[in-house]
Protein backbone atom coordinates (compact mmCIF):
# COMPACT_ATOMS: atom_id res chain seq x y z
CA UNK A 1 0.00 0.00 0.00
CA UNK A 2 3.07 2.16 0.50
CA UNK A 3 4.98 0.87 -2.02
CA UNK A 4 4.75 4.15 -4.52
CA UNK A 5 6.56 6.03 -1.25
CA UNK A 6 10.20 6.56 -2.15
CA UNK A 7 12.83 6.51 1.15
CA UNK A 8 10.94 7.37 4.27
CA UNK A 9 11.38 3.65 5.14
CA UNK A 10 10.59 3.96 9.03
CA UNK A 11 7.97 5.83 8.11
CA UNK A 12 6.21 3.14 5.81
CA UNK A 13 6.87 0.38 8.13
CA UNK A 14 5.35 1.70 10.98
CA UNK A 15 2.16 3.09 9.14
CA UNK A 16 1.91 -0.70 7.65
CA UNK A 17 2.02 -1.87 11.40
CA UNK A 18 -0.91 0.42 12.41
CA UNK A 19 -3.13 -0.77 9.37
CA UNK A 20 -2.37 -4.23 9.36
CA UNK A 21 -3.00 -4.23 13.22
CA UNK A 22 -6.52 -2.61 13.14
CA UNK A 23 -5.31 -0.24 16.00
CA UNK A 24 -5.77 3.23 14.73
CA UNK A 25 -5.84 6.22 16.18
CA UNK A 26 -8.58 8.99 15.85
CA UNK A 27 -5.59 11.63 15.14
CA UNK A 28 -1.91 11.57 13.10
CA UNK A 29 0.55 14.31 12.83
CA UNK A 30 2.59 14.69 9.16
CA UNK A 31 5.04 16.84 9.54
CA UNK A 32 8.38 17.64 8.52
CA UNK A 33 10.80 19.62 6.54
CA UNK A 34 9.22 21.40 3.03
CA UNK A 35 9.61 18.92 0.24
CA UNK A 36 9.13 15.32 2.47
CA UNK A 37 5.45 14.89 0.60
CA UNK A 38 3.87 14.55 4.02
CA UNK A 39 0.60 15.00 2.07
CA UNK A 40 0.49 12.07 -0.14
CA UNK A 41 1.88 10.09 2.70
CA UNK A 42 -0.91 11.38 4.78
CA UNK A 43 -3.89 10.50 1.57
CA UNK A 44 -2.27 7.03 0.99
CA UNK A 45 -2.66 6.11 4.47
CA UNK A 46 -6.34 7.74 4.58
CA UNK A 47 -7.12 5.95 1.85
CA UNK A 48 -5.78 2.82 2.86
CA UNK A 49 -7.68 3.23 6.38
CA UNK A 50 -11.07 3.72 4.29
CA UNK A 51 -10.37 0.05 2.46
CA UNK A 52 -10.24 -1.58 5.32
CA UNK A 53 -13.64 -0.53 6.66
Amino acid sequence: MFNKIVGNNRIKESLGKIISSGNISHSYIFSGPEGIREEYVCKRFCKSHVMLK
